[in-house]
This record gives structure tokens, C-alpha cells and sequence, in this order.
């Protein structure tokens, strides 16, 4: 146990270390709202393609449903840490161009409080904007050069509680849950008109966005076993809308370049800080049903957000640069453990894991030119138990291909490879937590 502790320490200090100094996302599209909005599903379910909502499973933590936190197994607390990495190749009709990113995922511990009872609390990312967008154009013969810049994250820091309404053992649960989040962070946004005749002078407008606010999301989770081999569950979750405070500063400026390289300024146009405002996140709910047969599990989950509700009001005026629309995502799971006996010494780390495939398609918020992004892909993943534990510990590894986006009416089109990577660590057999023991 100490030796995975151990090493879920220096995973943790690696990765944060990894994640500062450098951007945290690297689409054009991330432009728009407050970036790419990260899913809660943690390593484990990336794997199903981010089905997530009707699973309750005490060897994982399940942010996306609250519910599910009194499904933990007694004296077994988890501890949940992960990395994600995309690699994505932005293309258009005429040129392509390769991006990567590796961030740090989440920290997540949830605990058994007892028998009807769990909660869970961590950190991890809300969204994350990284762009660099030039866009030529030629007026009056002259050569201009449109440059939009962006960069940050809103990191969510999260605590959250289920319990079991009904509990008849393994035949029959009905949980409920809620998550309470505090979102904080800043973006940073920036735009240039540059002139390629060095006698007019350019102009640079900055905006710096620093937002923080609560959020509150609930859950239902039913868990029916009908024989020894069949089961189902059924998940529900609702996000409330809610207000993030906005703390904006502001410069816009002329200036023409000295050498080539450096901006010698002219004249300020507008400056002010500290201006406040609010941004409005959107409402949203998602709904799933997972059935167990044997050693198979297969499932589908719908998602959806009134991205139309958002907005970025500062100073009583409201700056949203461009109408988001409803989203919404189809997502169907599949299982495979071939050993259901948990704690078998008999069978082989090959046969101890637990295999998953996942397809996901949906509508994005993004609408360009009248044509509204999709997104879809297929996502693998494996859960290896760390045998010499002897405990609930196992890493996780996912993988997802997929698209977002199209070449069509001069768009980009977005084809990534993510890849997630972490360690689900639970205490040994000797060492249980909130046990009353008999002798000390």
C-alpha cells in the first residue's frame, strides 16, 4: 500500500508540474464560449466514450453522477488521479497543421462514510482554451492580417455526497446525490489587425476574463438485479444554470513595429480594470440505462445543453461574441470482464482486467456559416488490477479517435487521438479505513 501511494504521490507531482507553462488546449473552435468544455468522467469510463451516468461501480469514482458515491464498498476508499493528452491535426481544403497537449486530468478521492452514505471531493478542469488564428485579407491593395489569440482554463474544485434511499441488498437501490462546485480561472483573449504597409498603424485589443462562482449538479441512480446472471441500471442527472462572477481588464491600443518585432505604441483607444460582470452557464441534463449479463455489460447515454443560455455581460453590456446553440450527445458502452469473481487468486492479470469499446456522436454548441459542428469517434479502454496490492487498485488507460468539425464551407476539421492514463488506489485487505477494531 505504501509503495502506491508512493507512487500515485509522484504521478501527481509530475503531472502538475507538466501541466503550468504551457497551453492547455490547442483548437481554433476553442474561440468560442469558454473554451472546450471538459467531461467529468474520469479514466475509467473514457474508455466507454464517456458513458458514464447509469454506472455505479465501487472500484471507480463516478463525478458524472453523484448518485453512485453510496455505491462504494465499505471501509474502501478511492483514490482517483489522471492525465489526458490530445493529439489533434487541424485541417482545411487546402493545408493541415499538427497540435499536441497533456494536461492534468483530476484528483479525486471518494470515501464510504457508511452503509447508505459516500461523498467524494477533487479538482479538475471545467474547460480549456488555447488559439492562434491569422486570417488574411486584402482591402484597397493592401495585405491585412486579422490575428486572434486566446489562452487559460476554468478549473472546477468540487465536493459531493449520495445516499441510498432504498437499499435491499443486492436485489434493489435507489440512490440519490449532488455535487456542489466552486469554478474558478482566468482566459485571456487577444486581437490584432496588423497592416502589411508599415506606415499605418495597427491596433491590439486585450481582454483578461477572471470568473469564479458556484455550480450545483443532481442525480438519481436505480439498481435492479432481476436473476444470478442479469441486472440493470438506470442514471439521471441535472446541471442547474448559475452565474459566474467576471472580473474583465481591458486594453486596446495603436502601435507599429520597430525592427519588425517590436511594437512601439501610439495611442491608447480604451483602457479600464476590474470592470465587473457576470457569465451565465447553461442548464443540462443526461439520462442512461446499463444492463449486466454475465461477464458483459452494454449501455447508452444522452446528453444535452442549452448552450443558448450562455452569456458574458461586463459592465452592463453584453459581450458575447457569437450566439452558442443547444448541444446535444448519443453515446453507447460496452463491457467485458472475463473474471466476475472479485479477489480470485486463481486467474491471470489478463483475465482479472476489465476491457471496454465506446461510440459517441453529437451536435457541438459551435454553429459557423449556418452549419452547427459535430463530433464523434470511437474510444478503447483497459482497467489492469495492480495485483501485489492486494486491494482495489488498478490503472486505467483509455484511448479516443474522433472528429469534430468539417472541411465544408471553408471550416476546419478537427481529427484528435486523446489518450487517458491514471490510477484508481484503494487501501489493502490489512488496511481498511473507518473499520472499529476490535484491538489496537
Amino acid at each position: 500500500m505504501y509503495r502506491n501511494k508512493l507512487l500515485a504521490f509522484i504521478l501527481a507531482i509530475t503531472l502538475a508540474q507538466a501541466s503550468f507553462g504551457q497551453m492547455l488546449n490547442n483548437s481554433p473552435y476553442t474561440r468560442y464560449g469558454l473554451g472546450e468544455v471538459m467531461s467529468t468522467s474520469t479514466a475509467p469510463f473514457s474508455g466507454f466514450g464517456g458513458l458514464s451516468t447509469p454506472i455505479a461501480n465501487f472500484k471507480f469514482v463516478n463525478v458524472s453522477n453523484p448518485a453512485t458515491y453510496s455505491s462504494l464498498a465499505r471501509y474502501n476508499p478511492i483514490f482517483d488521479v489522471a492525465v489526458y493528452g490530445k493529439l489533434s491535426t487541424l485541417k482545411t481544403e487546402n493545408e493541415s497543421v499538427k497540435n499536441s497537449t497533456f494536461v492534468l486530468r483530476n484528483f479525486t478521492l471518494a470515501l464510504p462514510i457508511g452503509k447508505k452514505w459516500g461523498a467524494a471531493f477533487g479538482l479538475m478542469p471545467y474547460s480549456t482554451t488555447g488559439y492562434n488564428i491569422t486570417d488574411y485579407q486584402v482591402l484597397d491593395g493592401d495585405s491585412i492580417a486579422n490575428n486572434y489569440i486566446g489562452d487559460g482554463s476554468i478549473n472546477r474544485a468540487f465536493i459531493g455526497t449520495g445516499c441510498n434511499m432504498i437499499n435491499q441488498g443486492d436485489t434493489l437501490k435507489l440512490s440519490v446525490g449532488v455535487n456542489a462546485s466552486y469554478l474558478f480561472g482566468t482566459l485571456e483573449r487577444e486581437r490584432n489587425v496588423v497592416f502589411s504597409n508599415s506606415t499605418f498603424y495597427n491596433t491590439k485589443v486585450q481582454e483578461k476574463n477572471a470568473l469564479r462562482g458556484m455550480s450545483f449538479d443532481g442525480g438519481i441512480h436505480f439498481y435492479q438485479k432481476i436473476s444470478t446472471d442479469l441486472s440493470w441500471q438506470f442514471g439521471a442527472t441535472y446541471s442547474f444554470g448559475s452565474d459566474l462572477k467576471t472580473s474583465q481588464d481591458f486594453y486596446a491600443y495603436t502601435y507599429k513595429y520597430q525592427l519588425g518585432v517590436v511594437e512601439d505604441e501610439k495611442d491608447t483607444i480604451d483602457f479600464y480594470d476590474n470592470v465587473q460582470g457576470l457569465t451565465t452557464l447553461p442548464t443540462g441534463f443526461s439520462a442512461g440505462v446499463a444492463v449486466n449479463y454475465k461477464k458483459w455489460m452494454f449501455g447508452g447515454q444522452y446528453e444535452y445543453k442549452n448552450w443558448h443560455q450562455f452569456k458574458e455581460v461586463v459592465n452592463a453590456i453584453d459581450l458575447t461574441e457569437q450566439p452558442l446553440k443547444q448541444s446535444n450527445k448519443f453515446t453507447l458502452g460496452f463491457e467485458y470482464k472475463p473474471s466476475a469473481a472479485y479477489g480470485d487468486k486463481n486467474k491471470s492479470i489478463f483475465k482479472k482486467s476489465i476491457y471496454r469499446i465506446g461510440f459517441h456522436y453529437g451536435n457541438t454548441p459551435i454553429e459557423i456559416d449556418s452549419t452547427q459542428l459535430t463530433n464523434f469517434g470511437m474510444n478503447l479502454g483497459i482497467s489492469v488490477p495492480l495485483i501485489s496490492s492486494r486491494s482495489l487498485s488498478m490503472m486505467n488507460i483509455g484511448i479516443g479517435i474522433g472528429k469534430m468539425g468539417t472541411t465544408d464551407n471553408n471550416l476546419i476539421q478537427e481529427n484528435y487521438f486523446k489518450i487517458f492514463f491514471g490510477f484508481s488506489m484503494g487501501p489493502s485487505n490489512y488496511d481498511k479505513w473507518f473499520r472499529k477494531r476490535k484491538y489496537d
